[in-house]
């Protein structure tokens, strides 16, 4: 299902299973994201880390 604020999904190789690109307006919004994916995955989604970006100049994606 699509999530409003949920930009990607990616399989990622090495210690974590996938990584998803959240578009939240501030910290507070984050947390309420995270909390909402926490309560419908809760069996599934055993803990996160984050990092935040303030700004993206440039992005340049490679093929598969």
């Amino acid at each position: 299902k699509n999530h409003l604020y949920i930009f990607q999904i990616d399989k990622t190789i090495g210690t974590t299973d996938f990584e998803i690109e959240i578009y939240a307006r501030s910290k507070e919004h984050f947390k309420e994201i995270m909390q909402e994916l926490q309560d419908k995955f809760n069996t599934s989604l055993k803990n996160y880390t984050y990092f935040t970006l303030g700004k993206t100049y440039k992005e340049t994606f490679f093929p598969t």
